[in-house]
């Protein structure tokens, strides 16, 4: 299994390093070895210390997707119990089936990719959040099933679906590659959310289905091509460069997804690894605009140092991370007689912006500028006054709101000094109607 974000450097580490991978819940050191490849564990000392991919992360670490694609091959009678977990790394590595992407390397490139380890095996689909009856369906037409499923503690985890005694218990049972488990386990009882067997469905994200030519054929429709899940992060506003000590930062921007994003989450943390704050969401759309994660993000509050944002999106198939790097360091700007939009303004009509910067040293830049709250930028202006006090009112002809349609805005106001620290002096939003 892996965790998903708690607010602790430790946890951020797991989450970025152990993307659909298996992070142990146990101790390790205690594994034996097992002969029923139904119960072989991640932490067997056959293959425990097997690195993934180049990763840095072993099968005992991180090897749940392995260790179930294994035990898949086993009960579809395309290896036998010969063929261990670690086989299957070293095909992995020549066949390079591991994810490149830094962050993810101890992630399986392509569930349909690894089908190629034989021909009697084809990949069928990807279901998301599928029912027991799903699962039973599959079950009965011969299909082999990986699960990507939720933990009790909010993680997730892959598992092999155990097909016989699925069929024999008339609802779906799995194994499992943690320590210490038996060789069938009812699904439901393992991974449960709740105590409600309706709501437990949705313990399964995702259900990764193979065949072999002895299964029902299966109908080519549009799902049992692979999804993609893609994200993109869009028109972004986050903190890189200097900021100023005291300054507020507002973030904004799009991410966006082919399947409704399940969780997201912006992490601040320091130097040496701790989280200075942290917000998150659950249960969103395909698009999420980072505006919403806003008002827990205390950039005004982070002392002078170095920091590190992180941003993570799970949309139950794929898990994708952006992150980027930026310094707080003190500065003596200061505002005056500032007057900027708030509140709800009329659509169509001018708006003034007026104030003072100041500074002890001289004044390299001064900027103005307008965004959605989805980071696109409507309208800038901005001026190099070379003085120690620059008059805001300057750049107002530039400023067009009786342009901006209906809808939410950031007004910014962002001064860099004399030794190139910038402050975004001025941050207030905003509604047109």
């Amino acid at each position: 299994m892996f965790k998903k974000f708690k607010k602790s450097a430790a946890a951020l580490i797991c989450f970025l390093l152990a993307i659909s991978a298996v992070m142990p819940a146990y101790a390790k050191g205690n594994a034996k070895q097992i002969s029923d490849y139904r119960c072989w564990a991640q932490d067997d000392p056959r293959w425990a210390n097997v690195e993934l991919g180049n990763s840095g992360l072993t099968i005992e670490d991180a090897g749940c997707a392995v260790v179930s694609f294994t035990k898949l091959l086993i009960q579809a009678g395309i290896k036998d119990d010969s063929f261990t977990p670690d086989q299957l790394v070293s095909w992995m590595k020549k066949n390079d089936q591991f994810c490149t992407t830094k962050g993810k390397r101890a992630q399986i490139a392509s569930w349909k990719g690894m089908a190629s380890i034989s021909s009697e095996l084809s990949f069928v689909n990807t279901k998301s959040k599928p029912s027991a009856a799903d699962l039973m369906n599959a079950v009965s037409k011969g299909y082999y099933i990986i699960l990507n499923v939720t933990l009790k503690n909010g993680g997730t985890h892959f598992v092999v679906v155990a097909n016989d005694a699925s069929s024999k218990a008339g609802k779906p049972v799995i194994w499992n590659s943690v320590k210490g488990v038996s060789a069938s386990k009812d699904l439901w009882e393992s991974y449960n959310l709740n105590k409600d067997p309706y709501n437990a469905f949705k313990a399964v994200k995702t259900a990764i289905m193979y065949q072999t030519a002895s299964s029902e054929p299966v109908q080519e429709t549009p799902e049992a091509q692979e999804p993609t899940a893609a994200m993109e992060l869009k028109n972004d506003i986050l903190p890189s460069g200097i900021l100023a000590k005291g300054s507020a930062f507002t973030v904004s921007g799009i991410v966006a997804s082919d399947m409704n994003i399940e969780y997201l989450a912006l992490v601040v943390m320091n130097e040496d690894g701790e989280t200075m704050f942290m917000s998150d969401a659950r249960a969103v759309d395909k698009t999420f605009s980072l505006y919403n994660l806003d008002s827990e993000l205390t950039f005004s509050k982070l002392p002078e140092g170095s920091y590190t944002w992180m941003l993570m999106a799970d949309n139950g198939l794929l898990c994708d991370c952006w992150d980027g790097s930026f310094t707080v360091k003190s500065s003596d700007i200061k505002t005056s007689g500032i007057t900027c939009p708030s509140g709800t303004l009329t659509k169509g009509k001018t708006f003034s912006c007026k104030g003072t910067v100041s500074s002890s040293n001289k004044i390299q830049k001064v900027t103005m500028s307008v965004y959605s709250v989805d980071g696109v930028k409507q309208f800038e202006a901005s001026a190099e006054p070379g003085t120690k006090s620059y008059d805001l009112h300057k750049l107002d002809a530039q400023m067009t709101f009786r342009k901006l349609g209906a809808g939410k805005y950031i007004y910014r106001v962002t001064v860099v000094d004399a030794n190139g620290v910038a402050s975004n002096v001025v941050t207030k939003s905003f509604s047109v109607k």
